[in-house]
């Protein structure tokens, strides 16, 4: 299949003398945020700095991945854009949802301008230190049961919430890198793959009343993946991976609710009675019905059978093979072992 190679001309403002002004070549299948912030980071920038596409009327703000489809779908037939990277906000921009702002004076915004940059840097600061105790102590968070009986003590651990992602500011959005894979690497893509656990259990974005996982990714996962791009950024590699990711965990967590709540010899009006708080009880009452169905029963059975064939399984916790591969490859560790 034929490149389909784009002009992109960079103008960078306050950079080192000679990067002014740059021209970079690159397919449109990598063209995304993510790319675009990897390419003003060659030049001094940072994924907090503000980056602009220019047309004709004026500037237009680049902050989610829709806008940089967009300007792409805008000039499809130049393939030709032109971007402005600055380390100040521009007030004179063509208007959008996101840039808008009531009028003031201009000291006024000077003064608030300024002192918004320094807290988002601080923010960011900050939140990178949370988000990689979480990822350490993963549990810490997390609403921990303990009942005692005459001779044990079991202790209970509920699903990951991770309230403080899902409550991030607008402005704020994790960095995530991947590797040749399209796998998510480092303590951020740690983060990712228990923030996509969350959306697996969320039955607004995977309903647990569809049958089939194919049926769900059809008609979900681009608000899916829509609600991931304001909390993340990551390239469109790690797309593919994500959607399973979360097929799986949806597969897993209906397999839970089963194996917790499911009695085959309890009628159907009894086992409606055991939803959830947290699950819509139609959807409640059209897993229990499939359950019940001989088309439910029949998948169960040839899918005991076919666990009954696995046999090895993941052993690394819960960090992925790809993050454990990273940490392998990592100079300071390879000296250490050698």
């Amino acid at each position: 299949m034929a490149a389909d190679i784009w002009t992109l001309n960079l103008v960078c403002e306050g950079a080192a003398p000679g990067q002014e002004n740059v021209q970079r070549k690159m397919d449109r299948d990598v063209i995304c945020f993510f790319n675009l912030i990897e390419l003003i980071e060659e030049y001094g920038y940072t994924s907090i700095d503000y980056l602009y596409y220019k047309k004709r009327d004026g500037l237009v703000a680049l902050q989610w991945d829709t806008d940089v489809m967009k300007m792409l779908e805008e000039n499809e037939s130049e393939k030709n854009v032109s971007l402005f990277v600055t380390r100040q906000r521009i007030a004179t921009i063509a208007p959008t949802k996101s840039n808008k702002e009531p009028s003031k004076s201009a000291a006024k915004k000077a003064k608030e301008k300024s002192g918004r940059k320094k807290k988002q840097q601080l923010n960011v600061i900050q939140s990178k230190e949370q988000y990689a105790d979480e990822v350490d102590h993963q549990h810490d968070d997390d609403d921990i049961q303990e009942t005692s009986g005459d001779d044990n003590k079991v202790t209970k651990r509920k699903g990951t919430v991770l309230a403080h992602v899902w409550d991030l500011p607008e402005e704020n959005r994790i960095l995530v890198k991947c590797n040749q894979l399209g796998q998510p690497i480092g303590k951020e893509g740690g983060l990712l793959g228990q923030f996509l656990g969350t959306i697996s259990r969320n039955c607004g974005y995977c309903p647990l009343r569809i049958k089939d996982w194919r049926k769900v990714k059809n008609d979900k996962s681009e608000t899916i993946l829509q609600c991931i791009q304001t909390k993340f950024l990551y390239p469109r590699s790690c797309e593919k991976w994500m959607l399973k990711s979360i097929g799986r965990d949806w597969r897993k967590y209906k397999a839970t609710l089963k194996s917790k709540l499911y009695n085959p010899k309890k009628k159907r009006s009894a086992l409606y009675k055991l939803c959830p708080d947290d699950i819509d009880e139609d959807q409640w009452k059209a897993l229990v019905k499939y359950w019940k169905s001989a088309e439910g029963k029949a998948l169960s059975e040839r899918n005991k059978v076919s666990r009954e064939m696995k046999k090895t399984t993941h052993t690394a916790g819960t960090k992925s093979y790809a993050r454990w591969s990273e940490d392998l490859v990592n100079p300071f560790i390879l000296l250490i072992c050698y």
